[in-house]
């Protein structure tokens, strides 16, 4: 009989392999039966993109790793959240803050929230962000990182 993946704060943040911890809460949450699209709101302008994401009350939410430094802002609502780096942060809106490279969170909504992100990035394509500033998987990161020109290089 296989363990019973537990879908909380608790369970994440005691785990001893936090990158496997992530990828089992990711996997089981995109198996489950009661899974949705959150709804989503795009914006591009020269030199930006900017992502917009409501996130109901009562859900649990995995991020993708971010390849890109950015800018994340708490637009509404109140959110526990803890990161691949085992911080637990409880999110009270307004509140901005900026997402390192590398950084995967998992977050649970107390209430309603709203999350903007603000991107570096010439995008003409929306629906191709996503990619290009996201992995779904740490060894995807890490061949992304592993591909980067060295600072010899430039």
């Amino acid at each position: 009989m296989s363990e019973m993946l537990e879908l909380s704060p608790q369970h994440l943040a005691a785990s001893d392999n936090k990158r496997e911890a992530f990828a089992q809460l990711a996997s089981l949450m995109d198996n489950m039966d009661t899974r949705f699209e959150l709804p989503v709101q795009h914006y591009l302008a020269p030199g930006l993109y900017g992502r917009r994401v409501f996130m109901p009350a009562g859900s649990c939410v995995v991020s993708r790793i971010h390849k890109y430094e950015h800018i994340t802002v708490a637009l509404t609502g109140r959110c526990l959240v803890v990161d691949a780096d085992n911080q637990q942060t409880l999110v009270q809106a307004p509140a901005v803050f900026v997402t390192k490279p590398g950084m995967q969170r998992a977050l649970w909504m107390e209430t309603d929230c709203e999350w903007l992100t603000v991107h570096a990035a010439d995008i003409d394509d929306a629906e191709a962000a996503k990619d290009l500033l996201t992995c779904t998987t740490f060894e995807a990161y890490e061949a992304f990182i592993a591909a980067l020109p060295s600072p010899e290089d430039a």
